[in-house]
């Protein structure tokens, strides 16, 4: 990146919640946008805790079980924006919802044949009311309208199929962008024929930017900007190394990019600042003026000004 500055520091403020997870060598940390205090700790791919990592206290924990009591495997999770429901694909295919308000884990409102790869909350044109969409290992796409409880398949062609690895919801539910293992995104807009785009290596990250614009992260470690309505791709990162990208974040001229490597750049313009947290980054959250960072049973927070 041309005239670009590069420096390492540690983070501002760690917040160790080891110590508020079922003991364990298989621990991950999900965080998602909206929800300033919240995570998910998933233990064993299994055990699903609610932490509010702000005051270090276990709100939830909670497993998905079939009616013989076996705990089904996580696969995917989602927050919802206003952090109401969160969004749980299984490995038998089910789609769950939990209400963390009521604390009532619904039955599977989505059933698929495969496992469950990508999943998404969405808002639609009416206020407060949610749907989402699920993505499994057979290629089967499902829109779940949640107040309204209609599932509805979202026919793709079959020569674009494969996994989709990653999925959103934008422009208030009329659009949904797919990002396939095998590097292609693909845009379907309401009473619009789908946008394909092609892009190199396994797509392993998206986020919505605004103007119909997606940023994407893929497995060889090329950060890209993509308009969906237009011609426009540009490369905004491109690491040259063996570390593979497995967290992707953004917000107004904010990119946050982490690596399996433990260390994580923040892109401000020309201005690059990477820190090192150690172990591989699971996931990246940009809210207000804080950026918070996920790994393995640690979450790092930074301000966002650097």
């Amino acid at each position: 990146m041309g005239n670009s500055q590069s420096s390492t520091y540690p983070p501002n403020d760690v917040l160790d919640i080891a110590n508020l997870i079922p003991t364990s060598q298989n621990v991950e940390l999900k965080m998602r946008e909206g929800c300033t205090s919240l995570c998910l700790a998933i233990t064993d791919n299994r055990l699903i805790t609610v932490i509010n990592h702000r005051t270090r206290r276990v709100l939830h924990t909670f497993s998905v079980k079939d009616r013989d009591q076996q705990e089904f495997i996580v696969k995917s999770v989602f927050f919802s924006k206003e952090s109401i429901y969160v969004a749980i694909g299984t490995s038998n295919g089910n789609v769950h919802m939990f209400n963390l308000l009521t604390k009532i884990l619904s039955v599977s409102v989505v059933t698929h044949d495969c496992a469950i790869t990508a999943l998404s909350i969405g808002a639609t044109s009416m206020p407060s009311k949610y749907q989402v969409v699920s993505c499994s290992s057979d290629g089967c796409i499902f829109k779940y309208n949640f107040f309204e409880n209609q599932v509805s398949n979202l026919m793709i062609d079959k020569g674009v199929g494969g996994i989709v690895s990653a999925v959103l919801i934008t422009n208030h539910g009329q659009d949904i962008v797919l990002a396939y293992m095998g590097g292609r995104i693909v845009l379907l807009a309401y009473q619009e024929k789908p946008t394909i785009k092609t892009l190199g290596g396994d797509l392993i990250a998206i986020v919505s930017l605004a103007n119909h614009h997606v940023l994407c992260a893929s497995s060889d470690g090329i950060v890209s900007q993509i308009a969906m309505r237009g011609n426009h791709s540009s490369i905004i990162h491109n690491s040259h190394c063996n570390s593979k990208i497995t967290a992707l974040a953004a917000s107004n001229n904010i990119t946050v990019i982490g690596f399996s490597s433990g260390h994580v750049l923040i892109i401000m313009g020309l201005i690059t600042w990477r820190y090192d947290v150690g172990t591989s980054v699971k996931d990246i959250t940009i809210t207000e003026k804080i950026i918070f960072i996920s790994t393995v049973a640690s979450v790092f927070l930074i301000n966002d000004h650097c």
